[in-house]
């Protein structure tokens, strides 16, 4: 088997048969794919529309109770038979093309990762997410890749690397997939063209806009990420793209987020200590430097406490 395609689905109904249809359509030989398919509990429809695709696919179905993102995906990579693995996540979809490119590339150079562009499908609208934070190919790929979805990777590298997602409900990528670009020798190819599809749900958890406690994951998966990062031999070298990292995902996003839900508990202080403690001079990091005028001034509210002045910038540059 050649790869190995894993889907958790959770009440996807609405979109699943997009997905599954889009895999159909690979110019790639099918016969040399397996689709591990993991109903995480469902309550809709979904179960009915997988059946569906029994005959149409080489289709490894399982069926378990609620156990969130990372347990199915951990358990589809414990099964998978592929050489190479590729996750897509039930509401997404891809370009008819994206594994025979993205396997070409693989087999030929001996990568151990190759990423596609991908772009956010909202309604009607489709906008290409082409990220290009630094011209070196393992820089680039740790500041900008914090998910698994739009990429091939060789099973044996994340065996020999004893890579698993942690159990978190949320942010549970951006703690492990980083720290591939960290590996030494690690090779890593990045094709420009969008070739991945992810689909924005505004009605997703995550562009809630009511506080629930899966938010605050975003700690532990941050503190994981610091962790391991530091025991990697590459650490130093690849610092400034680490601490960007944190200033994106933690100071940002997270302190965007906990500004708009009124900072429960007062968690925008507890990133600020996270950042003084750990990376007290990230104000001159290089690619922070190199930000946009309106991202600094919000860094700078975020960094002050300044919470109703960060809901009007939030306001003004769009939920994250």
């Amino acid at each position: 088997m050649k790869i190995s395609i894993i889907i958790p689905v959770f009440n996807s109904a609405d979109y699943l048969k997009r997905c599954l249809d889009s895999i159909t359509k690979q110019t790639f030989n099918l016969d040399d794919v397996e689709v591990i398919i993991i109903n995480d509990g469902s309550t809709d429809k979904s179960e009915e529309i997988i059946k569906q695709y029994k005959l149409k696919l080489n289709l490894h179905y399982l069926k378990q109770k609620n156990h969130g993102q990372s347990y199915s995906r951990n358990k589809g990579l414990k099964i998978a038979k592929g050489e190479y693995i590729t996750f897509i996540d039930s509401d997404d979809f891809l370009a008819s093309t994206m594994l025979e490119k993205l396997y070409k590339e693989i087999i030929q150079n001996d990568y151990d990762i190759v990423t596609c562009a991908l772009a956010k499908v909202k309604g009607e609208k489709i906008k290409p997410l082409i990220e290009c934070l630094s011209q070196d190919e393992i820089r680039n790929f740790i500041l900008t890749k914090v998910g698994p979805c739009n990429m091939l990777i060789k099973k044996a590298f994340l065996q020999q690397n004893n890579f698993s997602f942690p159990l978190l409900h949320k942010y549970e990528d951006i703690a492990v997939i980083p720290l591939l670009g960290l590996k030494t020798d690690v090779k890593i190819k990045a094709l420009p063209e969008v070739l991945y599809y992810y689909y924005d749900n505004s009605n997703s958890v995550m562009n809630s806009s009511k506080y629930t406690n899966d938010f605050d994951d975003i700690f532990t998966s941050m503190s994981l990420l610091l962790k391991n990062a530091q025991k990697e031999v590459t650490y130093k070298k690849y610092f400034d793209e680490i601490e960007y990292l944190f200033i994106r995902h933690l100071l940002m996003s997270a302190g965007l987020r906990y500004a708009r839900f009124n900072d429960p508990d007062k968690k925008i202080p507890v990133i600020n200590s996270f950042m003084r403690e750990h990376f007290p001079n990230w104000k001159k990091n290089r690619y922070f430097k190199k930000s946009s005028i309106k991202y600094k001034l919000t860094a700078f509210l975020i960094n002050k406490k300044w919470t109703k002045m960060i809901k009007i910038i939030d306001l003004m540059r769009g939920k994250k």
